[in-house]
């Protein structure tokens, strides 16, 4: 309880016992959660918000929370039906609410958690696959090797069948072909002269 409710009280119960039979309309300032500021009397049950220009409107029909978490119910336009204590708040469905909304997102995460480890599991099983394959791939390649130097091993040590012929000696036998010629020429001018 707070000590404007507390002084309420007390005033409302001196108030009956006072003199005076005709009630006093005194009005607290207040001001609810958003910052609107508001006027209650809680012996008259009336309450007023400050409009635009500063003058008091009676109350809208509804809930309307103080900043001290305290929640005023108007049933009639201006008039307070009940006010409930921060206490009277049902806590506990909120927090069941929560629980209920964080069990819900854990679901979807835990799907989604579940969904991604099918995914990795998949892409695993594909890459050892493929990792299979070129060990496969590899293998094969080794051998391939190793019979291609086979093969050139055996044919460095195998004499070849025909001899080595000895590089093109067209232009040799042209040469001395022009050389006989030459001497048969100078042969038969020889024996001209004479």
């Amino acid at each position: 309880m707070t000590t404007k409710e507390a002084l309420l009280q007390i005033k409302t119960l001196l108030s009956k016992f006072s003199d005076n039979t005709q009630a006093k309309f005194e009005l607290v300032e207040d001001k609810l959660a958003d910052g609107t500021i508001v006027y209650y009397d809680l012996s008259t049950k009336e309450i007023y918000v400050v409009g635009e220009g500063g003058e008091k409107v009676p109350a809208p029909v509804g809930e309307h929370e103080l900043q001290t978490g305290e929640i005023v119910i108007v049933a009639e336009e201006g008039k307070i039906a009940e006010i409930k204590k921060k206490e009277d708040k049902p806590e506990v469905e909120v927090e069941i609410e929560t629980a209920e909304v964080k069990e819900e997102e854990v679901a979807a995460k835990d799907e989604e958690l579940k969904k991604e480890v099918e995914k990795l599991k998949k892409d695993y099983e594909e890459m050892k696959k493929k990792v299979e394959e070129m060990s496969t791939n590899f293998e094969t390649l080794l051998n391939a090797q190793k019979l291609s130097a086979d093969l050139m091993e055996q044919i460095a040590t195998e004499p070849s069948g025909k001899p080595i012929q000895k590089p093109n000696t067209f232009h040799q036998q042209l040469k001395s072909d022009k050389d006989v010629k030459f001497a048969k020429l100078q042969e038969v001018f020889a024996n001209r002269k004479k």
